[in-house]
Order: structure tokens, then C-alpha cells, then sequence
């Protein structure tokens, strides 16, 4: 910049000269800092670029200029330009040839993307919340932090919880959270039935006598925040007989407990038992033990509870005297008996006071019997001929002295009494036992159909051939051929009829003893006695089976679990197993609704709602698989039902 002087000189055709001075002006020119921007990563930002942005420099001109700004945390600054120096190509500073402007540039910092993931957290239900726990992540490598702390939506029931961003912050970071739940889980509630202590009454547990005992409430809280209804089950429901029985609790709902139910013992203590026999007093039929029932003790004015004293049985065939037809078992009637005990006599025809058996002259007449035709009354003396059956044929001529169809050397060989009729007297003639096949000797060896001796068949009548406590007329059935309408009845078909039969109904179990436990009692109501039932609870299960298997033969579904013991055993099922089953013959719908509302796997899904599936194929059902995915973790902590109530379906 400066003056400069021109002189011009003529030539040619011009003469002179000319002087001219002239101004040379400094250069105009713009120089603009050149802006920058990034995302935060926490060093500075600086931007040493500029250009010029207006005029430009004489051609082999060069600038520099001084740039200064700095931007760390987010938002904005400025590039601020100055002191620019210009040289020419040999290096001279020619700066005082240009008129310079500047403009500022911009330092922009942007927000760091930072995602906050949760950590999955949870509690039970009544605990302090832990501290909620995250991980940062962004794409640097600087060291990633946050002021403040995550918070949760309220609330403090079982469920989810949404985790909120709460005040955690840093001004230089964009955060993104990422959505996660916090768990509070149900807290374990132990239900454990209380046990039972009562004597043996014949009557079951009243079930208002039964309680529970509750571990595991909250400060605070108790059975009055629990839902549902308190129930019992289990075989002490039923019970009657003495022993232990189990007490099962169920019923009660929570959303916040997964409530845990124990059982109890219904322990019935046997009472008063006086002989010591294992059957109490209340259902013994011979409370003493002395070989009398207590029905004919009573009868007799001796005292069934003392085995001392004892009624008078002269014969000792087990029927006291106070009630016995014929005390001396000679097979005569007591009403018609002028000896009843004398079991070897029992009439005197003239009346002398000498039994007719052992009296020489049994009709006084003074003929010995043995030659008189008539000894029982005749009154024509023939020396030396006896008749035994009257038949006009002397004995020493009859070859059936009694006239029973048997000679009397077939009596000799078969042991019976060729002077009597029906020898056993069972009310069937000796001759037509030997047709019958039947021993003449044995009074429980005969055709009932055949007993034709009305004062023999009544005897036979009052006896007990099996000592099951059950007279012989009770043991036969209607319609018969015998002239009073009975006939052999033979209730399990074995060929022993049942006044011979220990067993009459081949279930295992005695006749006497089934009638000293229970009594007479149709459990299946078939119309059938039990001891006269070969299945006493109707399930389909022989009652013999069932005692070998262990199984209650008077429960028609031994383990509970809606399916009846004879289903079970088709199934190949568990018929004490109540958590082996055939769903589908699940058929006793009280016991039906028990068992969908347990919870055999303990995963607070109700065994109703696990039903035919075996969600991972591990052969075991849902609802016995206390991990029903076969991922590791138990059901019961997967919230596969939130709400607590059993059924995930309503989730």
C-alpha cells in the first residue's frame, strides 16, 4: 500500500512529459474459523481449521490466523479467529496490504447415547427393597457414570413392578432406559394341620375340633388376610375304627403367600378293652373273652365282662344252658328230654326213673327189651325178640334196626348208630346222607334240602358250624325245597356253604371278624352284607385283593384322588398313590375337586391346571415337575402365576 509516480515521454508525433501519482489501497479480505461438532466422550473439542471466506490473497500469498475455543461437556462455544499474519512467497510479511475481517466459528457437543439395563431384581413379599442396580452402556471407550438412583413404580404386593429412570441423570448424556421389571414374589406360608388325639366311640372326628397353625405371616398379618375357605380332608375324615389317620388342610388362597399345607395325625386310642383281644369293649361281642357273647351273658345273669364267671354249658358246645335247646347235646330237646343233662339219656318211658337207654325193660313190662317186640310200650310179652323201629321185624332178623335205609353192618363200618335215625343229628336221616353223600357222623356235613327230622333240624338249626357268631338258619336263604322254606346258601361260591364256611364271602378277612369289627353293615349299599360281599366297597376290587395290596377295602378310592381302586388297577395306576392317575377316570367328583386344588410339585400352580401336559418331554407331568420347562429354574420362581392364585391362565 503506498503512491506511486508515473512520468509518460513523448515520441513520434508528441513531445513532453506527464507525472501521475497514484494511491495503491490495502486488500480486502474475510477469514472464517471453520465450526466443529461431536458427541460427547468427555476430552476437549477444538477446531485449528479456517478459509477465507471473502476476497482472496494476492497469488503467492499465504495466512495464517490464531484460533481459539475449546468445548468439553455438551452445548455449544465459540471458535474465535484472530491475529491473522500474511507473507508473500520470499516470507515478507505483507499483513499491512490486506484489510482483514473475521468470523467465529462453532464448537458443538452433542449428548451421549447411554442405555441404563436394569439388573433383574426381585424380593419376597414383607422384605426391604435391595438397591436397584443397573449397567451403563454407550458406544466409547471413556468410563461411563450417573448421579442419583433408579426408582419403581409403587406398591408392595406380589407382581411386577415397572423400574423408572427415578433421578438418576448426567447432563451430557442422552439416556435411554431399558424397561425391566422388579419381582416381588409371594412369601411361603406353612399351613400345618394340627393333631388329633380322641378314644374310640364308633363315631368319626367331629372336623370343628380340627386347626391349623400358620407359619410364616408378615409382621402385621394374619389368617384374616388370607382368601378362600378353610378345608379338611384326608382319611381322618371318615375314620372311625382305632389307629392313626392323616389330617389334611386346603382351600385357603393369597396373592402375596404361596401357602404350603402339612398334615396332621388323627391318632383314635383303642378305649377300654377288657379281654385284650384288639377290638374295644363299644363293638366287642365278647367283651370278656370267655367263649360267650355278651347278648347270652346277659341272658344268663353272668357278667360279660368278667371272664370268671361264666354261664352253665353242660355239653360245652359254646351255647349256654339259659339258651341251649339241648343242654346235653344228646339230640333230644329239652322240652322233650326227661334227662337234658344226660347226654345219654333222654326218655323213660315207664316212667321208673331209669333213662330208657340203660333200662332193661324200657317199657316196664316186664319183658327185657331184647324180647320184647314192643320195649316202648308193647304189652304182649315175646320172650327174647326186640324191634327196635317197630317195624314188626325183630332185631335179631332186622337188618335195619332203625330203619334208616342204612343196614346195620353199614352203620358199623361207617361209624354211625344203627339205633338211631340221623346219628349226627343234623335232621337228615343216616340213609339219606349216605345218598347225599354226606357224613352221617359230622352234624355240619348235609344237604340242607335233605333234613326231614324237624326236632334234629331245629337243634341244627341253633348251632354255629363255622363259629362266626352267626347261627346256621341265619346262613341260609330263601327260596328252598326244605319243608320251613330254606336252603344251603353258598355266597362265594367255593362249594362250602356259608354255616361251614370261616370265610363266606372269600374276601380274606373272617366272617367273625368282620362282624366284630363293623358289625352287620352293607358299606356299598349293593343290598349285600359285607361279610357276605366279595367286594365290600363296590369299587371293582376283590376285598381279598385289597387286603393283599393294603389298599381300604371300605373306601371305594383308597389314596383320594378321584379314581376308583378297580379303575386304578386297569390303568396300572398307584391305588395309594394319589399322585398316580389316569386323569380321565377321574369319575368321584368330591375327590376330584381335592385333588385339582392341590399342588403336588409345590409351584403354586394347582394340579388342575397342570393337567396333560409334560411341557418339557422329560416323561414327568406338569404337575409333578417342579420345573415344568426343564430350563434349571423352578416354575414356582418363573411367575408362571403372578397373582398367586393357582391358576396361570389368569395371570
Amino acid at each position: 500500500m503506498g503512491t506511486a509516480t508515473i512520468t509518460i515521454t513523448g515520441a513520434g508525433n508528441y513531445i513532453g512529459t506527464n507525472t501521475i501519482s497514484f494511491a495503491i489501497l490495502p486488500k480486502d479480505i474475510e477469514i472464517t474459523a471453520n465450526s466443529n461438532t461431536k458427541v460427547y466422550d468427555g476430552t476437549e473439542l477444538t477446531e485449528s481449521s479456517s478459509f477465507i471466506s471473502l476476497g482472496a490473497l494476492v497469488s503467492g500469498h499465504s495466512y495464517t490466523v490464531i484460533l481459539t475455543g475449546t468445548q468439553i461437556n455438551v452445548g455449544f462455544s465459540t471458535n474465535i479467529a484472530s491475529g491473522a499474519t500474511i507473507l508473500d512467497g520470499s516470507n515478507n510479511d505483507v499483513t499491512s496490504n490486506y484489510v482483514i475481517s473475521y468470523i467465529d466459528g462453532t464448537l458443538s457437543v452433542t449428548p451421549l447415547a447411554v442405555t441404563v439395563t436394569p439388573d433383574v431384581l426381585s424380593k419376597t413379599y414383607g422384605e426391604l427393597d435391595p438397591v436397584l442396580t443397573f449397567t451403563l452402556s454407550a458406544t466409547t471407550s471413556a468410563t461411563l457414570e450417573v448421579g442419583g438412583a433408579l426408582t419403581r413404580s409403587i406398591g408392595e404386593d406380589v407382581g411386577l413392578y415397572s423400574i423408572e429412570q427415578g433421578t438418576l441423570t448426567n447432563t451430557n448424556y442422552f439416556i435411554t432406559l431399558i424397561s425391566k421389571n422388579f419381582t416381588i414374589n409371594p412369601k411361603t406360608l406353612t399351613v400345618t394341620a394340627s393333631d388329633v388325639t380322641k378314644v374310640f366311640d364308633n363315631q368319626p372326628a367331629e372336623v370343628d375340633g380340627y386347626s391349623v397353625v400358620y407359619e410364616g405371616f408378615i409382621q402385621g398379618e394374619g389368617p384374616e388376610d388370607l382368601g378362600g375357605s378353610l378345608l379338611y380332608a384326608g382319611s381322618a375324615v371318615t375314620a372311625v375304627n382305632y389307629g392313626s389317620y392323616s389330617i389334611t388342610a386346603s382351600g385357603l388362597t393369597s396373592e402375596n403367600y404361596t401357602i404350603n399345607y402339612l398334615p396332621g395325625i388323627l391318632t383314635i386310642e383303642i378305649g377300654l378293652d377288657t379281654d385284650l383281644d384288639g377290638i374295644p369293649d363299644l363293638i366287642d361281642l365278647d367283651q370278656d373273652g370267655d367263649g360267650f357273647s355278651n347278648q347270652e351273658e346277659t341272658l344268663c345273669g353272668t357278667d360279660p365282662r368278667d371272664a370268671a364267671d361264666v354261664p352253665a354249658d353242660t355239653d360245652r358246645d359254646g351255647n349256654p344252658d339259659c339258651i341251649d335247646a339241648d343242654d346235653d347235646n344228646d339230640g333230644v330237646l329239652d322240652t322233650e328230654d326227661v334227662f337234658p343233662l344226660d347226654p345219654t339219656e333222654w326218655s323213660d318211658i315207664d316212667g321208673d326213673g331209669i333213662g330208657d337207654n340203660s333200662d332193661t325193660d324200657v317199657d316196664g313190662d316186664g319183658i327185657p327189651n331184647q324180647a320184647d317186640t314192643t320195649p316202648e310200650g308193647g304189652t304182649t310179652p315175646v320172650a327174647g325178640v326186640s324191634d327196635f323201629d317197630g317195624d314188626g321185624i325183630s332185631d335179631d332178623f332186622d337188618l335195619d334196626d332203625d330203619n334208616d335205609g342204612l343196614s346195620d353192618e353199614v352203620e358199623a363200618a361207617l361209624g354211625s348208630n344203627p339205633k338211631n335215625i340221623d346219628s349226627d343229628q343234623d335232621g337228615v336221616t343216616d340213609g339219606q346222607e349216605v345218598t347225599d353223600g354226606t357224613d352221617p357222623t359230622d352234624a355240619c356235613e348235609l344237604v340242607v334240602s335233605s333234613q326231614s327230622i324237624a326236632e334234629h333240624t331245629a337243634i341244627w338249626d341253633l348251632a354255629d358250624c363255622d363259629g362266626d357268631g352267626i347261627l346256621n338258619a341265619q346262613e341260609l336263604n330263601i327260596p328252598t325245597v326244605r319243608s320251613d322254606g330254606m336252603i344251603s346258601l353258598d355266597s362265594d361260591l367255593d362249594g362250602i356253604p356259608n354255616f361251614k364256611d370261616e370265610d363266606d364271602d372269600n374276601d380274606s378277612v373272617p366272617t367273625a371278624l368282620e362282624i366284630s369289627l363293623t358289625g352287620f353293615v352293607d358299606t356299598d349299599g349293593d343290598g349285600i352284607m359285607d361279610h357276605l360281599d366279595s367286594d365290600d366297597d363296590n369299587d371293582g376290587v376283590a376285598t381279598a385283593l385289597e387286603v393283599l395290596l393294603g389298599s381300604n377295602y371300605l373306601s371305594v378310592d383308597t389314596d383320594g384322588d378321584g379314581v376308583t381302586d378297580g379303575q386304578e388297577l386297569q390303568d396300572g395306576t398307584g391305588i395309594k398313590d394319589e399322585r398316580s392317575l389316569v386323569r380321565a377316570n377321574q369319575t368321584i367328583t368330591s375327590s376330584l375337586a381335592l385333588w385339582d386344588n392341590k399342588d403336588f410339585d409345590g409351584d403354586g400352580i394347582l394340579n388342575g391346571f397342570e393337567l396333560d401336559a409334560d411341557s418339557d418331554q422329560d416323561k414327568t407331568p406338569d404337575y409333578l415337575d417342579a420345573d415344568d420347562d426343564g430350563d434349571g429354574l423352578p416354575t414356582k420362581d418363573e411367575q408362571a402365576d403372578p397373582n398367586g392364585d393357582g391358576n396361570p391362565s389368569d395371570a
